[in-house]
């Protein structure tokens, strides 16, 4: 994003918030400069929500930041505004008729009773042996 503040000589509040002041010359009274529409407070120390205009997609959430935001993207989407779906079950990576469902950078199989493992390709074992906990299969 690019800056919306121009810098001249900045207050640590200011730097925080990305704006600059200039004195005037007759009162030492300072001003905000490049505020514009989005406010700013008289001494640049005013911080702009940058979530106020909904930039996250997807059903993704806004979090504001110093001179900036961060999407925290819906399970499925990725990307600075969670604008690319992220489909890891495209691929089918689900063995065995498991069923494939997408979670946050992943994706998780569920097994039916008679497979394991990952993608549900590893054959669970019949429980031959008590103790197995009223079981019928153990993992």
């Amino acid at each position: 994003m690019p800056p919306k503040h121009q810098a001249i000589g900045r207050s640590a509040t200011q730097a925080r918030n990305k704006k600059a002041s200039r004195a005037s010359e007759t009162d030492e009274q300072r001003e905000c400069l490049g505020a514009g529409d989005e406010g700013g407070g008289r001494h640049c120390d005013t911080d702009i929500n940058e979530c106020a205009s909904n930039p996250c997609m997807n059903q993704g959430e806004c979090s504001d930041q110093v001179n900036g935001y961060r999407c925290i993207c819906a399970v499925g989407y990725i990307g600075e505004q969670c604008e690319v779906k992220n489909d890891h079950c495209i691929n089918n990576p689900c063995e065995n008729e498991a069923h494939c469902f997408n979670t946050q950078g992943d994706y998780y199989c569920l097994c039916s009773e008679e497979w394991q493992g990952k993608n549900c390709s590893t054959k669970r074992q019949n429980c031959l042996h008590p103790p197995c906990e009223g079981k019928r299969y153990f993992t």
